[in-house]
């Protein structure tokens, strides 16, 4: 293999299996750099390798397919960790493209990943609910989607430019009692308790915390 930087880029769990099935005395005795794209788990998962030669390197950035456009990709957010000539290869490789980066603790992968799900994977989860709700009022897939773009993506313009705060709209960010329990008596099941936690979440967020006791 000619390259002189390897991208191990198959799913978390395959990531182990990857490594321990290669050759890991050849790894070490090549000049090469190994890195893996994994958001959740850190370098530390090449065990046996030369250290300064691998790390981890994480693209902040939704992927719904294998065909997602370079010119998206030069706008993510990368985060990387591992030894020191591993990085210094990864920078100038960043740095090449434009891409914004930072180090990252080993120890805080995880907690890195979870922000990143809450961000982009449950954001999608909450939006399935609100076409669901759109559904029942009885909006098709395309007239909810018509409906909701402009909310979903000024909420998400706003929270980058504003911050949390500013940002905040609705019932329980102006403290409306009234307009949350009619919600409340609207809802049932799962959907009800998703509803009272994330309005917990914005009462405590936009301090109105009188909101919590209705919830």
């Amino acid at each position: 293999m000619n390259s002189d930087v390897i991208l191990v880029t198959v799913t978390d769990s395959a990531i182990a299996g990857i490594w321990n099935g290669s050759d890991k005395e050849a790894f070490n005795n090549s000049n090469k750099i190994l890195c893996h794209c994994s958001g959740s788990l850190s370098s530390e998962i090449f065990t046996g390798a030369d250290y300064e030669r691998v790390c981890s390197i994480h693209p902040m950035l939704a992927f719904p397919g294998k065909n997602v456009p370079t010119e998206v990709i030069s706008t993510a957010f990368f985060t990387i960790e591992g030894g020191n000539k591993a990085l210094k290869a990864v920078r100038q490789i960043l740095n090449m493209c434009g891409n914004t980066y930072r180090e990252i603790l080993p120890e805080n992968k995880v907690k890195y990943h979870a922000a990143a799900c809450f961000a982009s994977n449950f954001m999608t989860a909450v939006c399935a609910e609100a076409f669901s709700l759109m559904n029942q009022c009885g909006f098709n897939e395309d007239e909810a989607k018509k409906a909701l773009a402009p909310l979903i993506l000024g909420n998400a313009e706003n929270i980058c430019k504003y911050g949390i705060k500013s940002a905040l709209t609705g019932p329980v960010s102006r403290g409306d009692a009234l307009t949350v329990n009619k919600h409340m008596a609207e809802l049932d099941g799962r959907l009800l308790e998703v509803y009272k936690l994330l309005s917990a979440e914005m009462a405590l967020q936009s301090g109105h915390e009188e909101i919590l006791d209705i919830l």
